[in-house]
């Protein structure tokens, strides 16, 4: 690798979007002369491996029309009663 500097802006570039696949990051990165095999070594150093991301489920009708309905009966509250809400 060319240095800290290159490694530091691969490592920064992964962790801004972690679906970003190895060549992606390195073409954002502007390092097209590395190999794909050594950014990812110097990735998993850094701990950062290569994973799929865990899909969250959609929210349930119901649940959409609990919250809408807790946001509407909230509407009105106050600063001091989110605190005392909350204690």
């Amino acid at each position: 690798m060319e240095g800290l500097g290159m490694d530091r802006k691969l490592f920064l570039e992964s962790k801004k979007d972690p679906k970003h696949t190895t060549p992606n990051v390195l073409a954002i990165a502007g390092a097209p002369e590395i190999s794909v095999s050594t950014v990812q070594r110097h990735l998993r150093e850094k701990e950062l491996y290569g994973r799929v991301a865990v899909h969250k489920p959609y929210m349930l009708k119901m649940n959409m029309e609990k919250r809408r309905k807790f946001a509407k009966e909230h509407l009105q509250w106050t600063t001091e009663d989110w605190k005392s809400a909350l204690d």
